[in-house]
């Protein structure tokens, strides 16, 4: 699998569902190491194209399954392993947070066999989410991650030697991208968040709609 097609699923990751777990700063104020993570996104287009992915963490792995059926071809698949060396969110009291993630994979390219390593640094401010009138949240039900920086780097080796070696980082406005979780458990050392978010986009009559969820586990490290 090339790498945008990492990059493109994970920088889809904007969040909130429904929970029944009330928490507080002290809960939420750690250094949490990702247990598990399984999100699945789904995109089917006005004209009847339909995305499917797949992401699943452990503590050491990573899986990636796509699926893409294009109006009137073939469907398409296609699965990716590999190995996680850190998936580490910090949340901290003075209200600012940092995600270090790192995962590397080998797979053929351009006739090669190329070991790739992918690196994501995301960091921001973070608060519980104010309720609302009319909605179903409770107090400290749910959390933002407001996201001020993300920094993207891949680099590939080919018999330990280098191939290639991309970075980028983008900077946000406080407001500007945020990713909402709500909170389904929380104890001083354990940490449970789940999303779901859907949108549906009309144009000239014709809707597309899309879908991503995702239950993640932590614990404190």
């Amino acid at each position: 699998m090339k790498v945008r097609a990492h990059y493109g699923f994970m920088a889809l990751l904007v969040l909130g569902l429904v929970s029944c777990g009330k928490s507080t700063t002290a809960k939420i104020a750690n250094n949490w190491g990702v247990v598990s993570s399984e999100q699945e996104q789904t995109y089917v287009s006005a004209n009847g194209w339909n995305n499917y992915s797949k992401v699943s963490f452990t503590e050491t792995t990573i899986s990636i399954f796509s699926q893409q059926t294009p109006l009137g071809g073939p469907t398409t698949t296609s699965e990716s392993l590999g190995k996680v060396s850190e998936n580490v969110l910090n949340i901290k009291k003075d209200g600012t947070w940092t995600w270090n993630q790192e995962w590397s994979y080998e797979g053929p390219q351009s006739g090669m066999q190329v070991h790739t390593t992918l690196k994501t640094v995301q960091s921001g401010t973070w608060n519980f989410s104010a309720k609302t009138k009319g909605d179903d949240f409770k107090k400290n039900e749910r959390i933002v991650f407001n996201i001020l920086s993300k920094t993207m780097t891949s680099s590939q080796t080919q018999d330990q030697m280098p191939v290639s070696n991309n970075s980028s980082t983008t900077t946000f406005l406080a407001g500007e991208n945020m990713m909402i979780y709500t909170i389904a458990k929380s104890k001083s050392k354990e940490l449970q968040l789940e999303l779901e978010k859907g949108s549906q986009t009309t144009v000239n009559g014709e809707v597309s709609n899309e879908k991503l969820t995702q239950k993640m586990s932590l614990k404190e490290i």
